[in-house]
């Protein structure tokens, strides 16, 4: 029997002290004219929960459409302080010491936008290269489970927020790792 523990990383990797990905540091964007880059519940709440200190949030979209929950998706929409911009891509960013502004493309070409403050909201990949050549998974590298949370190998389950069928979310995550725990006991004797 084996579980292992692994988790997901950001989907895009940058190192650069103009960007914020996961942690919010208020006081670095008040006042700030800031761009968040993603059109799903991360990037739109990211949105939501810095417009009451930023006037001026741009949320940049490749696609045509928001990957968001509707409910999210309208109070988005309906705040004065964002403007969503659907099929625009981020191209490069401006500045020496200070980011001043990003360049984007879109359907009516491209444009400088002013910004001091980038936030990625682009998703996560599930850490699991180590059981790529062994364990069935899709192609987004999740690993394929059944209801018992058992993999494609007898004997190895895995839970959590790297399995497939599953959500991006903690609440699953935590729920199917208890669920892939109570697996494993039965299948090694102990009644739950």
């Amino acid at each position: 029997m084996s579980f292992a523990r692994t988790g997901y990383q950001p989907f895009l990797r940058i190192r650069d002290r103009h960007l914020l990905s996961q942690r919010r540091i208020q006081t670095e964007l008040e006042n700030k004219k800031l761009i968040v880059v993603g059109g799903g519940d991360s990037a739109l709440f990211t949105a939501l929960d810095m417009a009451e200190i930023c006037h001026d949030i741009k949320v940049l979209v490749r696609g045509a459409k928001l990957k968001a929950r509707p409910d999210v998706v309208a109070r988005a929409e309906a705040h004065p302080h964002i403007t969503i911009m659907l099929n625009t891509n981020l191209r490069a960013l401006k500045g020496s010491e200070n980011l001043k502004s990003v360049i984007v493309s879109g359907l009516d070409g491209e444009k400088e936008l002013p910004c001091q403050k980038l936030v990625v909201k682009l998703g996560y990949v599930p850490n699991t290269d180590a059981f790529s050549d062994q364990l069935k998974s899709d192609e987004r590298g999740h690993i394929l489970v059944d209801q018992n949370f058992s993999t494609s190998i007898d004997g190895v389950f895995a839970g959590g927020d790297i399995v497939q069928p599953g959500y991006d979310r903690i609440a699953f995550a935590t729920g199917s790792g208890m669920m892939a725990a109570k697996s494993i006991r039965q299948a090694i004797g102990h009644n739950v």
